[in-house]
């Protein structure tokens, strides 16, 4: 990783430019994505026990269904992260291409197991002390922790795939690159979801554009100013390093 930086009006510029030929791949992708995970939570159900919406059953069922999954999702999610990627990087993209990474599909499910673990871990720890010293806000800050930790690490899949990484090495890696501009990130993805909020208003229509429009960005553009170091300017030119 090099000393990178980037303005987060450009990237949203340059994630906008490149939109026009990723929206039907992009959500061939999502739907591939939806239907797999639907698929797959029919499938695990059957097996864990019954439960009412909202019960405190379901919740158990919802977090035995995260760690089950990990096989089947790992390398989906894989193959998502790393189409975006390689368009960005100027290659010809498929919407096969997200099932190319399940020979490596061990490799990647530890990786998402330990990131897993350690995200529910810290989420059930901060929890536990709420309920301990009766501190209702405590469950938020849980949620918010838990996306923060999802952020840090959200890199480590495609660098085991893409740089041949060792999973602690990648792990370590993809939070040294966040950490380096924590703060700047955090803006930049919520920034991304305020516009797509904003682009669902007028009955979703505008997450047509939007929804693959903060893939490019977060996932694939942002990528590449962390582990390819290129620089992206307001001229819509992209600047080896």
């Amino acid at each position: 990783m090099s000393n990178y930086d980037f303005n987060i009006i450009d990237i949203i510029k340059a994630s906008y430019r490149q939109l026009k030929g990723f929206k039907v791949t992009g959500w061939i992708l999502i739907i591939i994505m939806a239907v797999v995970t639907y698929t797959l939570y029919q499938a695990i159900v059957l097996f864990l026990p019954p439960a009412e919406l909202n019960s405190e059953q379901m919740k158990q069922n919802m977090l035995l269904f995260g760690f089950l999954a990990i096989p089947i999702s790992a390398p989906l999610m894989t193959g998502f992260f790393m189409t975006i990627i390689s368009y960005t990087r100027g290659e010809k993209v498929s919407y096969k291409s997200i099932f190319k990474y399940y020979p490596i599909m061990w490799k990647l499910s530890l990786a998402s197991l330990f990131i897993h673990t350690i995200n529910k871990g810290v989420f059930f720890g901060i929890n536990i002390v709420g309920d301990y010293l009766q501190i209702g806000w405590f469950v938020i800050l849980g949620y918010l922790v838990s996306v923060c930790i999802g952020i840090i690490y959200i890199f480590t899949l495609p660098l085991i795939a893409d740089k041949g990484l060792k999973i602690w090495d990648a792990m370590e890696l993809s939070r040294k690159a966040i950490f380096a501009h924590f703060f700047k990130i955090i803006f930049l993805y919520l920034s991304f979801i305020i516009m797509m909020a904003i682009s669902a208003i007028p009955l979703g229509i505008g997450m047509i554009w939007t929804v693959p429009m903060i893939f490019i960005g977060f996932y694939g553009l942002l990528y590449r100013v962390m582990f390819d170091g290129i620089e992206y300017n307001d001229e819509e030119k992209i600047i080896a390093q």
